[in-house]
């Protein structure tokens, strides 16, 4: 394996959805830096993808196929990674696709750096009617964790990442107990021991659409508060921040929770 090129697992969960697979697996054939492998994880009884994936592969495609008969998209990317023996590890959502310069800019930068344990990017948002609605993550420098406790989960999503599988094997995979807010609970445990970069460079496209994961604000708020108490409760040394700070960033969402509590009440059952 070339130094200068190493090599990069994609981690694709996917459950029956192969029109938005197929597109994004197509935007990963597209990038401009081509040492990489596609591990598409199938979470689910059905095996929709598989045909698709093996009919890639006879064409050539560096992919891989792994069926995980009872898993969400949590533990899915749990089981992308522990498959994966890449160097660098990036995630995909299915209804994602990224620019052909992703995984080229972002790998550069992370080898220029030994510090950085990851690095993220900026997306463009796209309706229904491929409608661009803004361009999420405008935010642009390091990412501590003072910043991540005090403005939130500021990485868009998982698509738009790319981390070292030293740093995943270090402080530990996705924790399942946070469907929604697994990725902010990663962050925080990565921005303890290396260095979290993110640029405001828009390569990733993002699709909205009626099928998406709905979130409700109840069940965001409930599991972020989840994620600080984790985090408070770790009896870990954290690099400036006190516990009194912490301490106050959870107080300070408890008033917010009665607000959420009630507005929730009206709204529509999905």
């Amino acid at each position: 394996m070339n130094p200068r090129m190493p090599k990069v697992s994609i981690i694709i969960p996917t459950r029956d959805r192969t029109t938005y697979l197929k597109r994004a697996i197509k935007s990963v054939l597209a990038q401009t830096y081509r040492n990489y492998e596609i591990i598409v994880v199938q979470n689910g009884p059905v095996e929709h993808s598989k045909q698709l994936v093996q009919k890639m592969i006879r064409h050539g495609a560096p992919m891989r196929y792994v069926h995980k008969l009872k898993a969400d998209p949590v533990n899915a990317r749990n089981t992308g990674i522990r498959a994966s023996k890449s160097d660098y590890i990036a995630f995909l959502d299915d209804d994602d696709e990224w620019l052909p310069t992703k995984l080229e800019i972002q790998i550069h930068a992370l080898m220029k750096n030994a510090r950085l344990g990851l690095i993220a990017c900026s997306s463009i948002v796209l309706n229904q009617h491929h409608q661009n609605r803004n361009a999420r993550g405008h935010f642009q420098g390091r990412i501590s964790l003072k910043i991540l406790l005090t403005k939130g989960c500021i990485i868009p999503s998982l698509s738009n990442i790319l981390t070292r599988k030293t740093c995943l094997d270090r402080i530990g995979y996705f924790d399942a107990r946070f469907p929604i807010a697994n990725d902010y609970d990663l962050y925080l445990r990565m921005a303890q021991h290396y260095a979290l970069w993110m640029t405001s460079d828009p390569l990733v496209r993002s699709h909205q659409h009626k099928s998406n994961m709905t979130k409700k604000a109840s069940q965001v708020f409930t599991e972020t508060t989840g994620v600080l108490k984790k985090l408070r409760l770790s009896n870990t040394k954290l690099k400036g921040v006190s516990g009194p700070f912490l301490k106050s960033i959870i107080d300070k969402r408890q008033p917010l929770w009665s607000i959420i509590a009630t507005a929730s009440k009206g709204w529509p059952k999905t």
